[in-house]
């Protein structure tokens, strides 16, 4: 699972690969919902996008999001 993370991170970046990542892992082993595991997999990288980004200033790679964005 960590290698498809990483291949998956070079293409679309960490913060849609760590949703996907966090969502498949709760509906695989936690069996939860779909829109839950979804939820809680964008919350948390919502939280560490304002905590590397914002507050420590540390750019992570965002891949072709970051150009939807325009940055």
């Amino acid at each position: 699972p960590t290698v498809a993370f990483v291949a998956v991170m070079m293409f679309l970046g960490i913060y849609v690969a760590g949703i996907i990542f966090i969502a498949a892992f709760m509906v695989w082993q936690g069996k939860y919902s779909y829109l839950k595991s979804f939820v809680v997999g964008f919350c948390v990288l919502a939280v560490f996008y304002g905590l590397f980004e914002l507050w420590f200033l540390v750019p992570l790679p965002k891949g072709p999001i970051e150009a939807l964005f325009g940055y």
